[in-house]
Parts: structure tokens; sequence; C-alpha cells
């Protein structure tokens, strides 16, 4: 379901380069039909000004990839150029179906060309913060079963892992990261990256990293 207006308006924003399309998804619109869940998902193009407008919703009782995919498609063939970011929420079926339509690749292609630097012309898939930081934290408390003190820096860690937009700062975050949560033993490494992370968590910053901090190796 879209309109004309939606499409004006979507194409006017993707070409000025200055907006993000979101896509959500819930289930808690409508009763079941037949024990199926009926799913609501709603595209909207956000400008930088803070406007947002609607450009597409459909609804479908199956939440996979097949059936997200066709709607997706059907909006995007009206499209004169792809969107250069789609914030998602954290679901496999929405990240397949936003992958394959936009790009034209799975998710493993993805990530290769990601990593490697290779992302002209492809469209940037955003998980949301939010989805992210509860899925991790979910993840949390049943594989490592922390402490409630634990728990928080690594959830505050994590947050400021997935802020960080330069690549080198990300990698040198990493490596702390590695040193604190992977070491059995409390090794001058591990102790002088917790207080390296625990500073960058309390200003929320991660200018701590300067260059003699960038070359502690990582524990064995």
């Amino acid at each position: 379901m879209y309109s004309d207006l939606s499409i004006t308006a979507a194409n006017e924003s993707i070409k000025n380069g200055t907006s993000t399309l979101y896509v959500d998804a819930t289930g808690s619109v409508v009763k079941k039909v037949n024990d199926k869940k009926i799913f609501y998902y709603c595209g909207v193009i956000k400008e930088q000004s803070g406007i947002s407008t609607p450009v597409l919703e459909f609804l479908t009782d199956t939440h996979n990839t097949f059936n997200i995919i066709r709607p997706i498609l059907a909006f995007k063939h009206h499209l004169t150029l792809k969107p250069k970011r789609i914030e998602l929420y954290f679901s496999w079926a929405i990240i397949h179906a936003a992958l394959l339509s936009f790009n034209a690749m799975d998710i493993h292609s993805y990530l290769q060309k990601s990593y490697a630097g290779k992302m002209a012309n492809v469209t940037v898939i955003h998980i949301c913060c939010a989805h992210m930081l509860r899925t991790f934290q979910k993840n949390l408390k049943v594989i490592l079963k922390p402490t409630k003190q634990q728990s928080e820096l690594m959830m505050r860690v994590f947050a400021l892992l997935q802020n960080t937009t330069d690549t080198k700062e990300a990698q040198h975050l990493w490596r702390h990261i590695c040193n604190v949560f992977g070491t059995r033993t409390k090794t001058t490494n591990m102790v002088t990256s917790l207080n390296t992370i625990e500073g960058m968590v309390a200003s929320c910053s991660t200018s701590a990293l300067d260059e003699e901090e960038h070359t502690i190796p990582e524990s064995k």
C-alpha cells in the first residue's frame, strides 16, 4: 500500500541525500486470524530536519523474507534512486529482504563488502541501536550470566562500540574489549585495557584511545 504522493516524497528525499528509510513491524494491531498473527509493516522516510513521511505499508500473516520482499520490491520499482541508508530492527527476515531488494546480495556478501570497504553504490543496512542492545543483553544473560555490575559495563561498552563510526577506533576498542573480557587472569594488559574502557564509558567517548594505547598487544 503506497500512493503516488508517497512515491514522489520518497524520490525527492532520496535524491536530496538527506534522508533515511526506516522499516519496522508490529504484530499487535489486530486479532489473530486462524491462530496466525497479523504483522503490520511500515516504511518511513525521515529527513535530517526531523520531518517523517510514511511511504510504504503492508500486512502479512507470515513473518519471513519471501512475504516481506514482494511489497518492498514493488515499492522499489517506482524509485529513481536507491536510499543510501535503511534503518531496521533486529529481524533476519527484514534484514535479508532489504539486502536482496536494494543490494541484490545476501548477508555474507554484504558483510564481505563492508569489511573490505567496498560500499560504493551499496545501500547501508543499519540496525536500530535500541533493538541491538536488547538482543545483546538477552544473550549476555543466557551465555555469560554476569553480575549486575559486569552486565552494566558490558552494555555500556557495547553501546560505545556500536556508535563508533571510525574504523580504526572501532578496531582498537575491540582489542581492549578482547583484553578485558577474553582474559582469564588479571594481566597488565587486562588492567590497562579495563582502565581505558572504564574511562571511555565514563566520558561516553573513545578519545582515550591515544597512539600509545593503540599498540597494546592482544592477550594470549
